[in-house]
């Protein structure tokens, strides 16, 4: 099947969202699977020193007491910043379209005056 086939076919199969990449480099599927074995070996060593790393890290940090005072206070400056803008954020109305798996929203307003002129302003730009 030539290049010029395999698009037309894919285009059809796929529809107008169509893309493709041709990454130009020939692999092989020997190559790929020498790959993915190196790279099992390498996540292995990876996996064993980050693991030390954090255990290391731990016993130092669990042993400094300025450090456990700030996280203390950066936790509870987080916790209290999160939810002062939660609020700053909060509409009684949120408009919007779904989809399968999405609710987007285009509108938000705290009566339905406000909604319906945010929309009317987005429909008119």
């Amino acid at each position: 099947m030539t290049p010029a086939e395999g698009k037309k076919r894919i285009a059809k199969l796929l529809g107008k969202a169509v893309a493709w990449r041709d990454n130009g480099k020939m692999s092989s599927p020997d190559a790929r699977a020498t790959a993915r074995a190196q790279g099992l070996d390498a996540k292995a060593e990876y996996d064993r020193l980050k693991a030390e790393r954090d255990a290391r890290m731990k016993a130092i940090l669990d042993a400094d007491d300025e450090y456990q005072r700030l996280k203390a206070e950066a936790s509870r400056a987080y916790y209290a910043q999160e939810t002062y803008f939660g609020w700053a954020r909060y509409y009684r109305i949120s408009v919007g379209t779904k989809s399968a798996m999405f609710f987007s929203i285009k509108a938000e307003g705290d009566n339905w005056a406000d909604v319906v002129a945010k929309l009317e302003k987005e429909v008119t730009k």
